[in-house]
């Protein structure tokens, strides 16, 4: 990830929140400026950011990385970012008063993804945004160049996504998709 916050911001997640905020507006009659977005696994706050950039006002963020804390702090996103430990991660999708759950690359991190949106569910959040990885051929010239960091498979990121796969997980969760990037 480039170390410049306010380009990786506007170019890449101000586009997101974008979409998010006109995927909801087609969908709802809802004012989605009063909506409570939890971007769970935020990072160093790129998207957190952008929500606000965007209009949303109820952002918050959390990370079990403290060191992404740390640096969505220096950028100003102290209080609306905070360290939460692995272990306590589902606990802050049990909270009441969610209306959204943004994961950005965050369910290839997962053993058990399914668990997390039924948990969700069962939580009464109402959206979830998700970012996740697509197999496609550039995931796999990525992988075999030996001098090029994939962003989708590497250490961190164990697993990508078919469009099968998304079905499943809808299909079995009950989820309904209102948008597709």
């Amino acid at each position: 990830m480039s170390t410049d916050f306010e380009r990786v911001v506007n170019d890449i997640y101000v586009p997101k929140a974008e979409f998010l905020l006109e995927s909801l507006n087609k969908d709802t009659n809802v004012d989605c400026s009063g909506l409570t977005i939890l971007d769970f696994g935020c990072g160093s706050g790129h998207f957190v950011e952008a929500l606000n950039r965007t209009g949303f006002s109820k952002v918050e963020g959390i990370d079990s990385l403290q060191s992404a804390v740390m640096q969505a702090q220096k950028h100003g996103l102290g209080a609306q970012v905070s360290h939460t430990p692995i272990d306590t991660t589902e606990d802050s999708l049990r909270r009441s008063g969610i209306d959204i759950v943004s994961m950005m690359c965050v369910l290839p991190h997962l053993t058990e993804p399914g668990k997390t949106i039924e948990l969700m569910r069962k939580s009464g959040i109402r959206w979830t945004f998700q970012k996740f990885p697509m197999w496609s051929f550039a995931l796999l010239l990525e992988a075999a160049m030996p001098n090029l960091r994939s962003r989708v498979i590497g250490a961190d990121h164990t697993n990508a996504f078919t469009w099968k796969s998304v079905s499943w997980l809808e299909q079995n969760y009950g989820l309904r998709r209102i948008a597709t990037w």
